[in-house]
């Protein structure tokens, strides 16, 4: 059966396979559209869009909550899709797929168009008609040879006509007040027949049919004169109906021949007569050139004969996936799948009906959906006590499932919930009662009625549990009784199976004694003893064989071979077929052949052990005298060779093995006895020296908290405890103090940071009210701040700019209305709706000005007028454009779009100004995070020292402090509990001695760092005269050189120049590999892992094309790695793809100097290394690679600067000792005196200094 299921599963995924390459190989046949819906609000369902083909066929294609999508469209047809999203207006975009012959037989192979569909927010109440007109059209264009979109509605426009009807409901909401229950019966009426007369005015305008259009705008204006949509249509179809040179009825006669031969050609193709049918198409294609519909049809039916062998394939296929789907309850994707299959045979049956079944199936999925939606918040009502909202939620649930009973026993509960004090009392007092009577079961259900009215009283749970408890151990005596049982019948059957019959018997027995009804016993007793009956036949023959058997086993075990071979010769007497009488009678034979010749052997053997033996002895005599002689003259090493050389010969003597402790423990007490006089000297000065850094501590700890500097304060006092133990309770307490004020500065920081996020986030989306009062929130949390005063300032001052703006052009729209210059008003107010685009009184004048210019017929006379309005507002945005005032300039960019709609560069500017904001929202937000990441990074860079150092105290507040930073991370929660189990465990006490750190040497860097003190004018000439190698050998030589001291950074950049210089050349790449394994191995785990992971999600967002974010992890791995060459070439590569680099010469600039800056950072010379990365900053200001390297040279002259003290002051420490061991007590005196000047608060040779004076008073 596995096998067939096997078999099965893979014919379905061979069909799959070769359905998707019938898919890839057609997939010229379609233009792909691909993008996104972006809702105004958040989510609130899931998307669909209706795909309408060529006026008749329509589909239906959901989007998932991601907002993405994409569909293919068949060429040479005209689709309409409308994008619905719940809460949001519908949204129409055309889109025809109409090519020339020429291109579709050249080359019909476009790529995938991208759209962005922004939704607004829906308004009840208002009308929508505005909504059925389309918002666009994408369409071949010939110029570009390429797909195109053409904006009939811009976002601005449309969001005019949102507030425009907003205020127009809200004016009919007012009325409607105010007029009787028959005239709001008429008002109805009213408004249904202008609705319909708009939906059937827009559907010729879609059609292009303009003057039926036109008659049936008219018409609804009619009924509505003050509504704005139909006089807009009007004013817009009355220019452009006289504009059409064709005749009212010369298009009338056209359209009745080209309905005429539509409708003769669709008769013949319905009837599959396509012969027929292919001509007339043709003669409507005369009435109407280039219709897409005639056009499509033709297409079709020279494709149909090759589609029709395909669509019986198609339809099998889509079956079979969506029978899949539905049997793993995929049921939208399965109905999806029927529904492209009826599409595929509409007059499948088969199809038709699993479409009904899968539909039931949707509805049913859906109903459970919002009926445990309802029940989920009605529990959460409830348990919050809410019982008003949970009361209604559980009538919500009731009116979707009215069968269901858990509602209507949470609603019985809601309404009996005051009685249930009175129940819950007699509830308790009964149980009680019966647990007084041992009623246990009874008491048990009557105290979990009780809690079931009361689930949190502690008492009612207190007397379950007892009563749990005492069930328990009823059940487990049961329990024991019914295991004890089956164990011993169990026991029996496995003597049984052995056949161990008696004692099978004996156990069979103990189980009827334990459950003497059960029959299974009693038949295995009777079983039992009918078998040792027929056994007892074969008893005696059986006994008398073992009996020789083993009389025979125990003569050949006492090595009485003789006489075990006759019992074993008398055991085969009786039982000849047994195998072991034979094998042990011959066995015996060859060991008794044996036995005369090992005789002979061993006698041998014997004569030499005795000679070896006397010769070992004479040697350990000999070399035991030596020995004893020389311990004897306590010249014990050389005695410790000799007694060594007396176990050659005698290995298991004890004299000398006790010789060689003994003396062992003499020489260890001479050694020690010579340390013991040196050691005396220091331990004086030790303890005094842990009570000087133990004040040390608690002082700087008390300044760093004074100082608002926590996390080092936390330190100090950790490092106080190390020092002296017994004052850890005290000092815990501070530590702890020092912990909430950390963590409450951390939150405060935290939630300040998230203020500022937002705003800015709402100030780059240009919501300036909204970002101004969160600045003044931030600014509540640190006052001292000067980031948000100063954009506080900044907005106050755009908003001031914004107002002065508006009234100016407002004034100046006013005067050219009042003048009748409509041109001017229609450009003024368009201006002042794009400053403040929620105005209703521009948006009202812009529809006076229209209607004046539509009834005037002025729009052919200001031409010129549209002209220069068109290119001031153009020449505006643009100078706000250079100028990176990018919302100025999108503001004139809409002004200059909405005079010239047609026109491309206000659209392409419009757009490019929108990338660049969200392009700086989203660096804005990465940066954040960058910050975020680096301080975690920090925090748990310094838990880990503290953590290898074994200050697990320590490491856990600063682990904990990582976690305040991102609560996500499990890294610091498990680090703390392990620091939590290695703290419970029991250290054994080290002195102080062995604690106090001792001063080491440090090692000094491999090569030391140049760091002069010089002026900026003398840096700049060396840098200026700087060379840098050029030549295979000498890279090479300065590279090895750095290796063989094992300085792999400097090696590693040095192997790379080499390779630079020599591509081809394998020993550089070869030592490159080499340095990058040494590098690594010296790296902790977490660098190694950060490395990789940054990297990781680098190279996929660098897949996906989410350059920012790519761009943002290869400066994190070079944060890790600085010297690594891949990342940073990455980011070079991303700065071209996104056309970030600056121009050809400050590209080079650029470069030249990173180079420069670089070689002279691995040739350890900070000054004009920092000189070069500086100058790079001034080219690239928001570049991260020069400023991770001026960090990377300070750390590097900080260290050199106390490796270079360290060592001076450990040099000199050494030689002031031995002069003090040597007696020079004036240069030991003058050392520890310039040791001081070093470091003037340690104690070390201070108290020095204490003994050389004291040793000098006893002189005198």
């Amino acid at each position: 059966m596995q096998k067939i299921s096997r078999i099965g599963i893979w014919l379905i995924l061979i069909l799959i396979f070769l359905f998707q390459l019938q898919t890839q190989a057609q997939s010229k046949k379609y233009f792909v559209i691909t993008g996104r819906i972006v809702p105004e609000v958040g989510e609130a369902g899931t998307g669909v869009i209706e795909v309408k083909k060529n006026q008749n066929e329509i589909t239906n294609i959901e989007i998932p909550k991601n907002g993405r999508f994409r569909f293919e469209l068949e060429f040479f047809n005209e689709y309409y899709l409308t994008f619905k999203y719940p809460g949001h207006f519908n949204k129409i975009i055309i889109v025809s797929t109409e090519i020339p012959k020429e291109v579709w037989e050249r080359d019909n192979d476009f790529p995938p168009f991208p759209m962005i569909v922004q939704m607004q927010q829906e308004f009840e109440g208002i009308d929508k008609s505005f909504t059925l007109k389309p918002q666009g059209k994408i369409f071949y264009g010939k110029e570009i040879d390429n797909f195109e979109k053409e904006s009939y509605i811009s976002d601005i426009q449309f969001q005019e006509q949102i507030e425009t009807a907003k205020s127009q409901a809200n004016q009919v909401q007012k009325e409607a007040q105010s007029i009787s229950k028959e005239n709001a019966q008429d008002l109805a009426e009213k408004q249904k027949n202008f609705d319909q007369l708009i939906k059937e005015a827009d559907t010729h305008y879609q059609r292009g049919e303009y003057q039926m259009a036109l008659l049936q705008y008219l018409e609804a204006k009619k009924l509505f004169p003050e509504k704005a949509y139909p006089n807009d249509r009007v004013a817009e179809l009355q220019d452009l109906v006289k504009a059409l040179e064709i005749t009212a009825k010369q298009k009338a006669d056209l359209e009745q021949k080209y309905q005429s031969a539509i409708t003769k050609a669709n008769g013949y193709f319905d009837k599959k007569t396509y012969v027929s049918a292919r001509p007339l198409y043709e003669e409507a294609l005369r009435y109407k050139p280039g219709d897409v519909y005639a056009n499509g049809r033709i297409n079709e039916i020279d494709l149909l004969q090759i589609k029709l062998e395909q669509i019986e394939k198609d339809f099998t296929l889509t079956m079979q996936a969506a029978n899949n789907q539905e049997r793993q309850n995929e049921y939208v994707q399965a109905l999806n799948s029927y529904k492209r299959a009826l599409e595929l045979k509409p007059d499948s049956k088969l199809a038709k009906d699993k479409i009904a079944e899968t539909e039931l199936a949707i509805v049913a999925v859906e109903t459970d959906k919002k009926y445990l939606q309802a029940i989920q918040l009605a529990d959460q009502a409830m348990a919050a006590n809410d019982f008003q909202k949970a009361k209604m939620q559980y009538v919500e649930a009731l009116k979707i499932k009215s069968g269901e009973t858990y509602p209507k026993n949470k609603l019985n509960e809601i309404a009996l919930s005051e009685s249930q004090e009175i129940e819950f009392n007699g509830l308790v007092a009964n149980a009680e009662k019966a647990y007084a009577n041992n009623n246990f079961d009874e008491s048990f259900r009557l105290f979990n009625q009780a809690l079931d009215i009361k689930p949190k009283n502690q008492a009612v749970q207190k007397r379950i549990e007892d009563i749990q408890k005492i069930q328990k151990q009823l059940a487990k005596d049961q329990e024991q009784k019914e295991k004890n049982y089956q164990s011993t019948i169990t026991q029996a059957d496995k003597l049984f199976e052995k056949k161990d019959y008696t004692n099978a018997q004996a156990e069979y027995r103990k189980a009827m004694d334990v459950k003497p009804e059960e029959i299974y016993p009693k038949d295995q007793i009777a079983k039992i003893d009918q078998i040792l009956a027929e056994l007892q036949k074969e008893e005696d023959i059986n006994r008398q064989y073992a009996q020789h058997i083993k009389l025979a086993q125990e003569a050949f075990t006492l090595n009485k071979l003789k006489e075990a071979r006759d019992e074993y010769q008398k055991a085969y007497n009786f039982k000849p077929f047994e195998p072991v009488p034979p094998a042990r009678i011959a066995e015996i034979d060859k060991i008794l052949a044996q036995l005369a010749e090992t005789a002979q052997l061993a006698a041998m053997e014997e004569a030499q052990r005795l000679a070896k033996e006397k010769a070992d002895k004479d040697q350990y005599n000999k070399a035991i005298a030596a020995a004893d002689k020389s311990f004897a003259e306590k010249q014990y090493k050389i005695a410790r060779t000799h007694y060594t050389t007396t176990l050659i010969a005698l290995p298991n003597e004890k004299y000398p093995k006790n010789q060689i402790a003994l003396i062992d423990k003499l020489l260890s007490q001479q050694e020690l006895d010579k340390v013991f006089a040196l050691q005396k000297a220091k331990q004086d000065s030790l303890q005094k020296a842990r009570e000087n850094l133990f004040d040390q501590a608690m002082s700087a700890a008390k300044e760093h908290e004074q100082n608002k500097q926590y996390r080092q304060a936390i330190t100090k006092y950790g490092e106080a405890i190390q020092i002296n133990p017994t004052q850890r309770s005290a000092i815990q307490k501070l530590i702890n103090d020092a912990e909430d004020k950390l963590q409450l500065m951390t939150r405060l920081d935290l939630e300040y940071k998230k203020i500022i996020r937002l705003a800015d986030d709402q100030y780059a989306a240009s919501k300036l009210e909204d970002a101004l009062a969160q600045y003044q929130n931030a600014l509540k949390i640190k006052p001292d701040e000067e980031y948000p005063k100063k954009q506080i300032a900044e907005i106050q001052a755009i908003l001031t700019t914004r107002e002065q703006n508006y009234t100016s052009v407002i004034q100046k729209a006013d005067q050219a209305f009042d003048t009748s210059d409509w041109q001017m008003a229609k450009i003024s107010y368009t201006e002042a709706l794009a400053i403040k685009p929620k105005e209703a009184y521009p948006a009202q004048r812009l529809k006076e000005v229209n209607q004046k210019i539509a009834d005037s017929n002025l729009a052919e006379l200001n031409i010129a007028s549209l002209n220069k309005a068109y290119a001031e507002a153009l020449e505006k945005a643009e100078k706000s454009f250079k100028e990176n005032q990018l919302t100025t300039a999108r503001i004139q960019f809409e002004v200059a779009r909405s005079l010239k709609p047609d026109e491309i560069v206000p659209i392409a500017r419009i757009n490019e100004i929108d990338d660049l904001l969200e392009q700086r929202n989203k660096d804005r937000l990465a940066q954040a995070q960058r910050e975020l990441d680096e301080k975690y990074s920090q925090a748990i860079s310094v838990a880990d020292n503290s953590f290898r150092a074994k200050s697990y105290s320590i490491a856990k507040l600063q682990y904990k402090q990582a976690s305040i930073i991102k609560p996500d991370e499990s890294y610091p929660k498990d680090q703390m509990a392990l620091c939590d189990k290695l703290l419970s465990e029991v250290v054994q006490v080290e002195t102080y001695v062995n604690k106090l750190p001792e001063v080491e040497t440090a090692k000094p860097v491999a090569r030391p760092v140049f760091n002069p003190v010089e002026s900026a004018q003398a840096t700049e000439a060396r840098a200026k005269s700087y060379e840098m190698i050029s030549n295979y050998d000498e890279a090479v030589k300065r590279a090895d050189d750095s290796f063989g001291i094992k300085d792999y950074s400097v090696a590693r950049f040095f192997y790379l120049k080499a390779s630079d210089i020599k591509p081809k050349e394998e020993y550089p790449k070869n030592q490159l590999e080499l340095i990058r394994k040494l590098i690594d191995s010296q790296l902790s785990a977490n660098d190694v892992s950060g490395y990789d992971n940054a990297i990781s999600k680098a190279d996929d967002a660098f897949a996906k094309q989410n350059y920012t974010i790519a761009k943002f992890f290869y400066y994190k791995a070079i944060e890790i790695k600085s010297w690594e060459k891949y990342p940073k070439d990455r980011i070079n590569e991303i700065l071209l793809l996104t056309n970030s680099l600056l121009s050809e010469k400050e590209e080079k600039e650029y470069r030249d100097f990173l180079a420069r800056a670089d070689e002279a950072f691995y040739n350890k010379d900070m000054a004009i290394a920092r000189f070069y990365y500086n100058k790079a900053i001034t080219i690239k200001k928001d570049e991260n690679y020069p400023q991770i390297k001026l960090k990377d040279i300070q750390k590097l002259i900080l260290q050199d600067n106390q490796d270079q003290q360290n060592q001076e002051y450990s040099k000199i420490i050494e030689q002031a000792d031995q002069a003090l061991q040597a007696g020079n007590f004036s240069i030991a005196r003058f050392n520890y005196n310039k040791a001081l000047t070093l470091r003037p608060d340690d104690k070390y040779p201070k108290d020095q200094l204490k003994s050389i004076k004291a040793a000098l008073e006893k002189q005198k």
